[in-house]
């Protein structure tokens, strides 16, 4: 799995608490801003690696405030729509298989590709939930499909018999008001209006949740 290797770590105190601090291999690679067929393919392949090779363990979904942390700034930035997404996705997550799982890669986040156009590094592995295998697919099409990349070159690479197809169907709408809603956190009004056409056309019903920004 190609990720940088941990050299140190420590706590260091503070007075408004204690913070944690690591120190990371330098991994030399560029940011992809559209990912080609070629770089998911890589991530698919070291996604499947990952949840076939890593420990089990993690923060599991049902421990308390774990759902929200895999979240993240959805909680704080859109506080009327969390509540009711959150309960989508637990829903369509309970009593499917888990693994442990990265939680926030695609091709365009969180990855360094290398000259050779082959994945040099996933970033901050550091965050390992426990969560079915799907979610990590669904994070990564719903990052990386309104850059123009297809479902066929990742899930291929991941290997089809991983794949729970029913599962991914019904969690990757999630995942992209997940996307959605950070992009209109970071301003990426471009991935919005894609993000918002595609669950327009799928899944109507997860824009009409409290607080889901409209699109102008």
């Amino acid at each position: 799995m190609p990720v940088p290797a941990l050299l140190d770590f420590g706590v260091t105190s503070r007075q408004d608490g204690s913070r944690w601090w690591l120190v990371l291999e330098r991994i030399h690679g560029n940011v992809v801003r559209d990912p080609a067929p070629a770089h998911q393919h890589s991530l698919g392949t070291a996604l499947r690696s990952w949840h076939e090779s890593a420990p089990l363990s993690g923060l599991a979904l049902d421990d308390p405030g774990a759902l929200g942390v895999m979240l993240g700034s959805a909680r704080r930035f859109h506080p009327h729509t969390y509540p009711a997404f959150a309960e989508l996705l637990a829903e369509a997550s309970r009593g499917l298989e888990v693994t442990a799982i990265h939680g926030d890669v695609a091709v365009s986040h969180i990855t360094l590709v290398g000259e050779d156009g082959r994945l040099a590094a996933i970033l901050d592995p550091g965050a390992v939930h426990i969560a079915p295998p799907e979610f990590d697919l669904a994070w990564a099409l719903a990052v990386d499909m309104p850059r123009g990349a297809q479902p066929a070159p990742l899930l291929d690479a991941y290997g089809r018999d991983g794949i729970n197809s029913d599962n991914l169907d019904a969690l990757l709408p999630l995942f992209q008001l997940r996307r959605l809603l950070d992009c209109h956190t970071i301003g990426e009004p471009d991935d919005a209006r894609r993000l918002h056409a595609s669950l327009g056309r799928r899944a109507p019903h997860l824009l009409r949740l409290p607080g889901v920004p409209a699109m102008p």
